[in-house]
């Protein structure tokens, strides 16, 4: 019951967990306030400093282990500056709209490879894509491993 009132007092008065955890502490045992308010504000702060490093350390890893779709790296093969959604389809010698967006398109604005020119006007009459960064250098990657094949 100790996390969830620090949690809550935290949340409720807007401090910090470290500070909220030595207001719950004092109100549970105002006897003992002294010791036991450092040994739980470092506990507090250790827990707090391992789960963000776990997590830092799984959103790297995930960013530099990601996979790409194939059907992602076929779309920014294609791509060059600005196009219109029926350019880069029939680049790719595919014929029906729908599935193009959903299979090739759709994954490929997730993986945020490439973006849209008007993304506040998904279908805006106008709306070419482009390459991001990470399309960038993505294509780049792609380009140089066929080279060497």
């Amino acid at each position: 019951t100790m996390d969830v009132t620090a949690h809550d007092t935290a949340h409720d008065t807007g401090h910090d967990t470290g500070q909220a955890v030595n207001d719950a502490t004092r109100q549970a045992n105002p006897s003992d306030n002294e010791s036991f308010i450092g040994k739980s504000t470092g506990q507090a702060t250790g827990q707090a400093t391992r789960q963000a490093t776990r997590q830092a350390t799984g959103q790297a890893t995930g960013q530099a282990t990601e996979e790409i779709p194939e059907i992602v790296k076929r779309v920014v093969l294609v791509l060059e500056g600005e196009m219109r959604r029926a350019e880069i389809q029939e680049l790719l010698g595919l014929r029906h709209r729908e599935t193009f967006v959903l299979n090739y398109l759709n994954p490929s604005l997730e993986s945020v490879c490439i973006e849209m020119t008007i993304p506040e006007i998904p279908t805006h009459q106008e709306q070419r894509y482009r390459l991001t960064a990470k399309g960038i250098a993505l294509k780049k990657k792609l380009t140089k491993s066929k080279r060497k094949k």
